[in-house]
């Protein structure tokens, strides 16, 4: 396989690669297929796009369907079609218009999801943002993120620093807590999750503010404001919390 490094501007066709470099400016017209793709200039990829490894440094948009194995984002990132993604570390900006599926991802920075978010492993450092559903085997932030639609995942662990906000949350076992990690500086702050609806097996919350919890097993731990909740097995309530109604 042919192997591209574009230091200065031009057009190509698409393609079968090896390695692609991007220094300057490059445009794909066609469908592209390549092992490494590095963008540290700026690359506009027309068709769709089948690339195993993808670092950006600089600015990358796609503007159809991408298939990628690997995508380390330092710069930024967006891509207009559908999105099949093994393992994602976002450090910079990504966008994405249509449905992504993404297996594993790390935000670190920040991430736009235009429609839904499906895969195995989240966990969000900096910012998330999803206009539709999350569907994870396992979720985890210490960073801040708004689902308009509904958060689900087996394991669920929510360290809130900042505002969050899902419209409702599922899952096995849901921990909201806020806590200190080892090795960071930790200032308690105005950290809390809001959601109209938190549903699950086992649910443990802290600084979390919503209108029904509904549960097997259900501790409403401090600084929690929750309009109705709903305890088929064991109850739990911290003195500093309010709870309206109970059934």
């Amino acid at each position: 396989m042919e192997n591209l490094t574009v230091n200065g501007s031009g057009n190509f066709d698409g393609g079968l690669y090896g390695k692609i470099t991007i220094n300057g400016d490059a445009t794909f017209n066609g469908n592209m297929e390549s092992d490494i793709l590095k963008v540290r200039g700026h690359s506009v990829l027309k068709g769709h796009a089948h690339v195993n490894r993808v670092s950006v440094f600089g600015e990358a948009q796609f503007k159809a369907s991408a298939n990628l194995g690997e995508l380390s984002v330092f710069g930024e990132v967006a891509i207009k079609g559908g999105s099949n993604i093994g393992k994602a570390k976002i450090m910079g900006e990504m966008t994405i218009e249509e449905e992504a599926a993404i297996e594993d991802i790390t935000v670190l920075g920040e991430i736009h999801l235009r429609k839904s978010l499906k895969g195995q492993a989240a966990s969000v450092k900096g910012e998330l943002k999803v206009d539709g559903d999350v569907e994870m085997d396992t979720f985890s932030s210490v960073g801040s993120f708004k689902i308009k639609g509904l958060l689900s995942a087996d394991q669920i662990t929510i360290n809130p620093r900042s505002k969050s906000y899902a419209k409702e949350i599922a899952g096995q076992q849901i921990t909201i807590q806020k806590k200190k990690e080892l090795g960071t500086v930790f200032l308690m702050g105005n950290g809390r999750v809001e959601a109209e609806l938190i549903e699950g097996d086992n649910i443990y919350l802290e600084h979390t503010v919503a209108k029904t919890v509904r549960g097997i097993n259900v501790e409403i731990g401090p600084h929690c404001e929750v309009q109705l909740v709903e305890c088929s097995g064991e109850y739990k309530q911290d003195r500093k919390s309010y709870v309206k109604d109970r059934a």
